[in-house]
């Protein structure tokens, strides 16, 4: 007692000591049948190789989506529950919460990736072709087809791209219309008329010139801005049509503006049937088989620089705008080019006129 006496501070922080330490070994062993063991999922033997990154996550997210909530006894009501995926960064070897909604270079988000097994550590995902459907992944997120299976792809007719382009203006220009004695007469420059005196005659409706007749004439004026003048008017758009009496091919003139001659040829690119294959040569204005449809290439436009064309869809009159390669698939291209041991070679053109 005397001990005690002397000694009672340090006896009394022992006692104290003692019941922390009590409690403490009570509450782990509580909680140890709810805790994850999350030192063999989160660090121990993770890689730290980006190859194996991808299949060690897969295994991570399926570990953590099992979990189920962890619940208080009744009395107290409380919850635990673990419900964000995290991502292992092997280049800094930190972990850190796992967006799904954050993207690649390409625009593809994570969930997309994850939904359909893709690699969430290859940078160039998105100009693979996983399925071998003809279909890079990017095009196969952009329509939201699956990646994985090679019978669910976009249409066909959107990987048709110019490859090139040999533009030849037509040889006539509607120039004016007037009526003349209750007859409508049309004015037409010929660029290339031996004889001077006819570059520009005057002809009405069933008249033929440098093998051309003159079909129905349309009037047609629009009111739209003119940004010369920072203001609306009127502009006359009027349409005369021509017929080649030889080949029966078909032309739409317009007032004061100069067409693209039928005999205009592109080269088109079928990418879906491959990066490397064989290009088409088609007419303008004149039908082309494409795949099990009837194809035509309606129009050739300029827009900022960059040529396009308006595909006609003959089976279901949709239209379509095609351009030259974009960006991701001539690095696909690159790729595939750079890629060692593999020589790709280019096919002649198909002539399909």
């Amino acid at each position: 007692m005397n001990i005690f006496k002397q000694h009672w501070d340090r006896c009394l922080l022992t006692v104290t000591l003692t019941i922390l330490l009590a409690t403490t070994v009570f509450t782990v062993l509580r909680d140890a049948r709810y805790k994850p063991n999350l030192d063999d999922i989160l660090v121990r033997n993770l890689p730290v190789r980006p190859e194996n990154l991808s299949t060690d996550f897969s295994t991570l997210s399926s570990e953590f989506e099992s979990f189920k909530p962890w619940v208080e006894p009744p009395q107290t009501g409380h919850r635990l529950a673990i419900s964000r995926l995290i991502e292992y960064l092997p280049q800094i070897g930190r972990l850190r919460p796992f967006d799904l909604k954050a993207t690649d270079r390409f625009g593809i988000d994570r969930e997309w990736k994850n939904r359909y097994g893709l690699s969430l550590a290859d940078p160039d995902i998105g100009i693979i072709d996983s399925d071998g459907d003809g279909f890079l992944n990017l095009d196969e997120f952009h329509a939201q087809t699956d990646p994985t299976k090679p019978a669910e792809h976009p249409p066909h007719i959107t990987k048709l791209r110019i490859m090139q382009v040999s533009k030849m203006p037509f040889r006539m220009v509607f120039r004016a219309y007037n009526m003349i004695d209750g007859v409508m007469r049309f004015q037409v420059n010929l660029r290339d008329a031996k004889d001077r005196r006819n570059r520009s005659p005057l002809l009405v409706t069933g008249d033929v010139v440098e093998e051309w007749k003159v079909g129905e004439f349309r009037q047609k004026v629009i009111t739209r801005f003119d940004p010369t003048i920072q203001l609306e008017r009127e502009f006359d758009e009027s349409e005369l049509d021509l017929e080649n009496t030889v080949t029966k091919e078909k032309v739409t003139l317009v007032l004061n503006k100069e067409i693209d001659s039928p005999e205009s040829i592109l080269e088109l690119r079928d990418l879906s049937a491959g990066l490397f294959s064989a290009n088409i040569k088609v007419r303008l204005n004149k039908d082309f088989p494409f795949r099990e449809k009837v194809l035509k290439v309606v129009d050739i436009i300029e827009e900022a620089g960059n040529t396009a064309a308006i595909i006609l869809d003959n089976d279901t009159g949709a239209r379509y705008k095609i351009t030259k390669p974009l960006n991701y698939e001539i690095e696909a291209m690159n790729r595939i080019q750079q890629a060692p041991k593999e020589k790709i070679s280019q096919a002649p053109p198909e002539e399909t006129f």
